[in-house]
């Protein structure tokens, strides 16, 4: 994985490059997206092995597990923001 990433950071501001953005641009661009690349695959994994933990009823899994899906870097951010602290009670 990382040798594709150091790939798409290359395409990237290879083609920033040819459309006349500096690189200082660029290269802040290029380098914001790869952190994106490997925080967003952390984020879910982790959000999704809390989410089971912390969440008391199967609706709240449910949802939360759309919102960090769909949404996933600020669906987790606020996850663990609003996520109770307690685990959930076990039955």
């Amino acid at each position: 994985m990382p040798n594709e990433v150091a790939r798409i950071t290359l395409l990237v501001t290879h083609a920033l490059e040819q459309l006349g953005v500096s690189y200082a641009i660029g290269g802040s661009f290029a380098s914001s997206l790869h952190v994106l690349l490997i925080l967003w695959p952390l984020l879910s994994i982790l959000v999704l092995l809390q989410i089971t933990k912390k969440l008391p009823t199967e609706w709240l899994q449910i949802a939360w597990t759309l919102i960090a899906l769909i949404i996933p870097i600020l669906g987790a951010i606020a996850f663990f923001m609003v996520a109770p602290e307690g685990q959930k009670p076990k039955a």
